[in-house]
Formats: structure tokens, C-alpha cells, sequence
């Protein structure tokens, strides 16, 4: 009776970017939705066209890294050793990092949404999202031949409320005036 809603997925990512260990990613994700004005104890009180409860949960992830990351590569090179003649050669340019893998974020979203008397609109949303095996360049010393080369390191952590309110000033108008008012925070 679209009272209650619920939507779940699973993808299965593959990326040559990364080995042939870590090639595959897998990302789950759920949303549930519950319409309280359909509810008969809601639909009396005569004042909700929209009142919506939600949760939702993922995860998803990133493969923001030049291709062959996951490779060493050779450049050549030359250093003058007799005179003027330079001597070339192969230098190895950067060491091969079989382990790098997918980074991954894990969301998390709870929110309500209202609109009362179908012209004010308000939503409250409180979200976290934390990010693991961040693809980051490590630098190394260059004494060891190469500046650096790209690693799977550390996680960060975001929670936050995003706010909504609306009013539709003049509706079912040939002008029609909305006016929204929007706040966020994030640590």
C-alpha cells in the first residue's frame, strides 16, 4: 500500500587497476522507507501530505589511481661516466605494489521528511561515512631511486545533519513563490 518501501543491491566491481588479488569489489547496499501519512492513525489528523521516515546503508568504492599502479615500471636514464660520453641505462621507476585495492566507503543515512498542511516542507538528515584503505601516493626517500608510489593507508571518518525547511509562499498560481532555507553541518 506504499507504505512501506524497501530497495536492497549487491554490485560486483572490477577494475584492471588494481591485482589480480584485489580485482573484485564488493558493495552491498539497503534503504528502508516508512510513509507514516499513509497510516490511518497519521491520515486523521488531516495535516500531512508527506511524513516519510528513512534509513539507508552502503557501501561503495573508488578506484581513483592512474592505471598500472599496481605494476613497477622502468625508465631510462643516462650519468656521464668518461668524459663526455653519457652512459645510458635502466633505472627501475617505480616498485610494483602487488597488494593495493579497492578504497571503500560505508554509508550510513538516517532521515525524516514532513510536509504539513501541503505547503510547509521540512527534512533532518544525520549521516556517516567513513572512508578505509585510502588510496593515497606514499612518498619514499629518493635516495632509494624513486620519489614514491601508491599505497592503500589510513581511514577518515564524516558524520554531520543536513536540514531543510521550505515554504511554498503562493502555489497553485500562474507566479509561484518557494522559499527554502538549507543548513549543514560535518566533523
Amino acid at each position: 500500500d506504499d507504505k512501506y518501501l524497501l530497495e536492497a543491491n549487491l554490485r560486483a566491481d572490477g577494475s584492471s587497476r588494481f591485482g589480480d588479488n584485489n580485482k573484485w569489489g564488493y558493495f552491498p547496499s539497503a534503504a528502508f522507507g516508512w510513509r507514516i501519512n499513509e497510516e490511518e492513525f497519521v491520515k486523521e489528523l488531516d495535516i500531512f501530505s508527506n511524513l516519510k521516515l528513512r534509513l539507508s546503508a552502503g557501501r561503495s568504492g573508488n578506484t581513483a589511481i592512474p592505471a598500472f599502479r599496481t605494476l613497477s615500471t622502468l625508465s631510462t636514464s643516462f650519468a656521464p661516466m668518461s668524459g663526455d660520453k653519457p652512459t645510458y641505462g635502466v633505472v627501475l621507476d617505480r616498485p610494483e605494489n602487488k597488494d593495493l585495492k579497492w578504497e571503500k566507503n560505508a554509508n550510513l543515512n538516517i532521515g525524516i521528511e514532513a510536509k504539513v498542511f501541503d505547503r510547509i516542507s521540512a527534512t533532518i538528515e544525520w549521516y556517516q561515512r567513513k572512508t578505509t584503505d585510502m588510496l593515497m601516493s606514499f612518498p619514499m626517500a629518493t635516495s632509494l631511486g624513486f620519489d614514491g608510489y601508491n599505497k592503500n593507508v589510513g581511514s577518515m571518518r564524516n558524520t554531520g545533519f543536513d536540514a531543510t525547511l521550505g515554504v511554498d509562499i503562493f502555489k497553485d498560481t500562474p507566479f509561484t513563490w518557494n522559499l527554502t532555507l538549507i543548513g549543514s553541518t560535518i566533523k
